[in-house]
């Protein structure tokens, strides 16, 4: 049986989203111990076959969870980033209308096809991750508001301790939000720099052929590229 490798691809897109993702879910079953105490001790008594197994759930998670990142990235990007957008010509967040060049450049510039699977791979990442954030926000949320309602009687969720408590649950929501919408604003800024290498790639292509054929449009290989 052949080693299984994990490429670039592997890591960002699917491993470190998952593992946020399983985190989110883990927050729910926490009662109201302090979290980072909690998490910490987990952490110090996990073991080798336990990682490589939270690995393997991670990265199902992170293959996953494709199927409603990407809707998600796409909406935001419209919703609340559309003048960006707009401004650098990017008509669509997608980059199927760049398949046909992507081809073209894998067998022409392998070294620049690799920087644009790095640039493709941290968008995904960016965006599956800021999904993985919102998740985190609301279990953080709703794991305050149970606490809230339904042991802010208990003895030891008086005082300062029981302060403490909420106080951390309610810090975790705060910077998972603020990380949702940096992880989104990122994806967008590595979807620019994606089809603005592709189409500087395609230029450079162009430049390269004949002079028979450079009366050919340069995004004949790149239908519906937008100028960046």
């Amino acid at each position: 049986m052949e080693k299984i490798k994990l490429g670039i691809m592997d890591v960002f897109f699917y491993i470190f989203p998952g593992i946020l993702v399983l985190f989110s879910q883990y927050l729910l079953y926490i009662r109201y111990y302090r979290p980072t105490l909690y998490i910490f001790e987990v952490f110090e008594s996990i073991n080798l076959y336990q990682m490589l197994t939270l690995l393997a759930i991670a990265y199902f998670a992170g293959l996953m969870i494709r199927q409603i990142t990407y809707p998600v990235f796409e909406f935001m990007a419209k919703r609340i980033w559309g003048t960006l957008l707009s401004k650098r010509k990017l008509t669509t967040t997608s980059l199927q209308p760049y398949e046909a060049a992507l081809v073209r450049i894998r067998h022409e510039s392998p070294a620049n096809h690799a920087t644009l699977e790095r640039w493709s791979a941290l968008r995904g990442m960016c965006y599956n991750a800021g999904v993985a954030f919102g998740l985190i926000a609301i279990s953080a949320l709703g794991k305050y508001l149970y606490i809230v309602i339904r042991y802010w009687e208990a003895e030891d969720l008086n005082g300062e301790a029981g302060l403490g408590v909420l106080n951390e649950w309610l810090a975790i929501f705060i910077y998972a939000v603020i990380l949702f919408f940096l992880s989104m604003r990122r994806a967008i800024t590595f979807h620019a720099w994606t089809v603005q290498s592709i189409i500087s790639t395609l230029n450079m292509l162009d430049g390269l052929k004949p002079s028979s054929d450079s009366q050919q449009e340069p995004v004949e290989a790149s239908p519906q590229t937008p100028e960046v």
